[in-house]
């Protein structure tokens, strides 16, 4: 019997030592799954759960930005910046870039250089080298090729969607707005442009030494070279920062006041000949809006870019805005209709300024709400300057019929769309956005009555100036 007993108590010590190490073999492993899900980083793109945790984190958000312009379109672009914020406690910062993690090659966070990791499109720091209150981060890279549109002799910038995080480091997203100040170097016959006004030019040779300056602005540079500095900018979310630089020819108008620069590389006389009919469509448009709106145009200037082959129609970059030459250039002969879209393409972009630049959407979901009111508004401006139009059928033609094109199929879709990524922002784009909302708006406008509806637009613009708004936002107050 105690032989009996002996031997139960040994088989069931065995079998408890037997338990004890096959549960300890799947904690371990359990273990080791949760350390390799914590170190597997951030996704790829800008989630909008990241961009949730940012926003309600980030505070007083300012970028310095130094790009070194070579005249070779196949050189690297070497590059440098620090980025200033405001935390409430110590976290763990991640920066979108999408980029070889090669292209990074220094970064310090308040004055020291700190340990990174670069994963699924991110850089990702610390929580350690950070503090409450003001926090920076400066960074030594090469920049991104992606969204830095070079040719043989100008780029240009077009950052629209997410595609900022392709050429610098940054937090990529609409509803961390910043204020920017850029400095260029590059070739001393080159032209620069960017969303404010030039604040300093400096020759190779003669470079002011200033607290803000960087390694990589530091560096020699050799003759027939010059850095230009620009003002900061009002608060801009990041897809709407630009610089343009190359060989251009510049053209100046100044009327009540106002100066406004065109730049362009178009040779033909007869093209040339139309850069007063487009001062008088840029003009006419921003004091259409000025009126309508009852606020100043809210940007340091409004310089505009006609470039060769531009991807779209236009871009609303404040101070920089881009067209395409064959909008605005148009042939010997140009029909109505040719005549009619280069100034609703003008009056759409000058919307913009105010409904997507100084006003703007939190999300890419709601991109509609800026799309809405370029394309509402460019239908208004448009009539004064073609009263022999009949404008109601043009509206019928330009909206309705592309809009039914779309909305009559099995694939359309809702004009606000569901997006849990940037990286997905570009598939929301196409008629729906462009042509059915503006129907719809319109509708809107005439169920509120035009007086109720323009009264709530400019306390709208007014509640939300320099911020971010959504659509149920714009609808609380209307």
């Amino acid at each position: 019997m105690k032989k009996s007993i002996r031997l139960f108590a040994v088989a069931a010590t065995r079998t408890c030592h037997f338990y004890l190490h096959l549960y300890k073999r799947k904690l371990t492993l359990l273990i080791l799954v949760f350390a390799f899900i914590g170190c597997s980083g951030p996704e790829a793109g800008v989630s909008f759960k990241l961009a949730q945790e940012r926003r309600e984190a980030i505070s007083e958000l300012g970028y310095r930005l130094f790009f070194n312009l070579p005249e070779d379109p196949k050189a690297p672009i070497q590059a440098s910046q620090t980025i200033g914020f405001r935390l409430e406690r110590p976290r763990l910062i991640i920066l979108d870039f999408k980029e070889d993690p090669a292209a990074v090659a220094l970064v310090q966070v308040n004055g020291r250089q700190a340990k990174y990791r670069i994963k699924n499109e991110h850089i990702v720091i610390p929580r350690r080298y950070f503090k409450k209150d003001t926090n920076t981060i400066t960074i030594d890279f090469r920049a991104g090729e992606q969204s830095l549109n070079r040719n043989e002799e100008f780029l240009y910038t077009l950052l629209v969607p997410d595609r900022a995080r392709t050429l610098f480091p940054c937090f990529d997203q609409p509803n961390l707005k910043a204020s920017y100040t850029l400095t260029l170097e590059l070739p001393v016959h080159w032209e620069a442009v960017s969303n404010t006004p030039p604040e300093q030019e400096v020759l190779s040779g003669a470079w002011a030494q200033t607290a803000y300056l960087t390694t990589a602005e530091e560096a020699p540079t050799g003759a027939g070279r010059k850095r230009i500095t620009f003002c900061p900018t009002e608060p801009l979310s990041t897809y709407l920062f630009s610089f343009v630089a190359g060989k251009f020819q510049r053209m100046t108008e100044t009327r009540n006041g106002r100066s406004i620069s065109l730049y362009h590389r178009e040779t033909d006389p007869q093209k040339i000949a139309q850069t007063g009919i487009i001062f008088d469509q840029v003009y006419a448009s921003l004091e259409w809006m000025e009126e309508y709106t009852g606020i100043p145009y809210p940007f340091a200037k409004y310089d505009f870019i006609i470039l060769p082959g531009f991807q779209y129609g236009g871009m609303e970059h404040t101070g920089a805005t881009l067209y395409n030459d064959r909008r605005m250039f148009l042939g010997e002969h140009p029909t109505t209709g040719e005549q009619l879209s280069r100034m609703s393409l003008i009056s759409h972009e000058t919307a913009h300024m105010w409904f997507g630049d100084y006003v703007t959407m939190a999300w890419f979901d709601d991109v509609w709400t800026k799309e809405v009111f370029a394309n509402y508004f460019a239908a208004q401006m448009i009539r004064p300057q073609f009263p022999e139009i009949n404008h109601r059928l043009n509206d019928l033609r330009a909206f309705y019929a592309t809009a039914y094109e779309v909305d009559r199929t099995a694939g359309t879709n809702a004009i606000k769309q569901s997006l849990d990524n940037l990286n997905k922002a570009g598939l929301i784009y196409g008629n729906i956005i462009y042509d059915k909302a503006p129907i719809v708006m319109n509708m809107l406008a005439e169920k509120l009555g035009q007086e109720a509806f323009h009264k709530g637009l400019r306390d709208y613009l007014h509640t939300y100036a320099y911020g971010n708004a959504t659509w149920e936002d714009l609808i609380s107050i209307l």
